[in-house]
């Protein structure tokens, strides 16, 4: 591992026991960073959506206080509880080390709003708490969050397993948790159970997508962050995920992703989980540089990640900085021998990051 320094840039050259509710779980959220590892013309993409369905054994259907929502378990492992708060489903599991809750709102929200909520109400009870991962998934034909975080909001370290939805009816939180110590072999059980969601609701709206900008700046979360570049080497593309701003340069083969989002991370964190998400792109994927500089009075990662993409060796640069309005991940790449003839314009742009307090 490379030492870390310190650099001044300027923008011209930076439980047991029943969980909080995902009020707990979603309040202590550290968003993983999305791998950056990815090939033209979106680069950057999340990794493949995962389907899961059922198991067999879940044969009994529990409904929940919104109606599009349910949960089918297997009642030879998980045993109903009596919940002393109204639209919870509680279980516990036979081994006696296990639980878990269903917790339904007839609210309809969207399920990144969910996750944020579930941030803010989980920090509440324990400052420390932290997602150590969350992706995508299709969940019996319906697109879920699921999320696995660290937290010890009754003193005990916890880590919880969760999968969130926001839709047209409400939404709907399934939480398994147990003891730190205990959670991997337990991990089997949780998926089971998290598997047996169903969900009949509408998915809600899309946000409308930033429109394309032709100024040479993007601005992002909250009007908080921006980049600043020049449009006479770099081209605005279109987008089909809010928060996410894709650049090409006007030589052809090289790109650029702006990835915002208004959940704060562990910044400690960045460089180890942007490199465990580029290794489910590419199991080879290697941090070759990295260290943390002040651009332009924001303290950023920057890191120099080496991986393929469809078997195309690519070199990405990027920076990494995240704070009460939210992360932003600036990500630059292209083909391995190029990245001498694009390096100069890639820290241009990177160093077109800047932060208002």
């Amino acid at each position: 591992m490379k030492a870390i320094h310190d650099r001044e840039y300027n923008g011209a050259e930076k439980i047991p026991g029943a969980p909080v509710s995902i009020e707990a779980v979603r309040q202590n959220a550290v968003v993983p960073v999305v791998a950056p590892v990815a090939a033209p013309p979106d680069p950057v993409p999340s990794a493949p959506v995962q389907s899961y369905s059922r198991g067999r054994s879940a044969r009994s259907k529990f409904k929940t206080s919104v109606d599009d929502f349910s949960i089918w378990i297997d009642d030879t492992r998980w045993k109903l509880q009596k919940s002393s708060s109204a639209g919870t489903l509680e279980f516990s599991n036979v081994n006696g080390e296990a639980w878990a809750k269903v917790i339904t709102e007839r609210i309809g929200i969207p399920t990144g709003v969910v996750i944020q909520a579930a941030l803010h109400n989980l920090r509440a009870a324990d400052p420390a708490a932290v997602i150590l991962s969350q992706d995508r998934r299709i969940v019996n034909g319906r697109q879920v969050e699921a999320l696995q975080i660290s937290a010890a909001p009754l003193g005990v370290k916890a880590r919880y397993f969760a999968y969130l939805h926001g839709g047209t009816s409400g939404t709907i939180q399934v939480i398994a948790y147990t003891a730190e110590s205990a959670f991997n072999r337990n991990l089997q059980q949780f998926t089971d159970f998290l598997n047996g969601l169903e969900v009949s609701d509408q998915e809600l709206p899309a946000p409308v997508s930033h429109e394309l900008s032709n100024s040479g700046s993007l601005v992002f979360n909250d009007g908080r962050m921006s980049i600043r570049y020049d449009p006479g080497k770099w081209l605005q593309r279109p987008s089909a995920s809010n928060g996410r701003f894709n650049l090409s340069h006007t030589r052809g083969d090289g790109y650029a992703t702006v990835i915002a989002e208004r959940i704060p991370v562990s910044m400690e964190s960045v460089p180890e989980v942007a490199l465990l998400n580029a290794k489910k792109l590419d199991p080879n994927a290697a941090i070759t540089f990295r260290e943390k500089r002040n651009v332009n009075g924001a303290d950023v990662w920057f890191l120099k990640i080496d991986a393929s993409a469809s078997g195309a060796p690519l070199t990405y640069y990027g920076y990494y900085f995240s704070c009460d309005a939210g992360t932003v991940q600036v990500l630059t790449f292209t083909g391995r021998r190029l990245i001498a003839e694009y390096e100069s314009d890639f820290l241009d742009l990177l160093n077109g990051l800047h932060v208002t307090n």
